[in-house]
């Protein structure tokens, strides 16, 4: 039960920096209208991906696995 609550805790950090990271990719669209670099838009997309990936295909069905009958 207790590694359950850990992983679920580590999911929901994961999620919400990964929406946090299209949030910002978002502003930086829209808001700043591209003046952004390339460079620095391409590094936050690649780790909103990162934690995306790691988020929903691993710690997700762990998470999933571990939960209590």
């Amino acid at each position: 039960m207790t590694l359950y609550l850990i992983m679920l805790g580590l999911f929901t950090l994961l999620m919400i920096s990964w929406v946090i990271g299209v949030l910002r990719l978002f502003v930086s669209l829209f808001i700043h209208q591209l003046e952004l670099e390339q460079e620095r838009f391409r590094d936050i997309s690649v780790m909103t991906l990162i934690i995306f990936v790691v988020d929903v295909l691993i710690l997700l069905p762990i998470t999933v696995s571990l939960q209590p009958k």
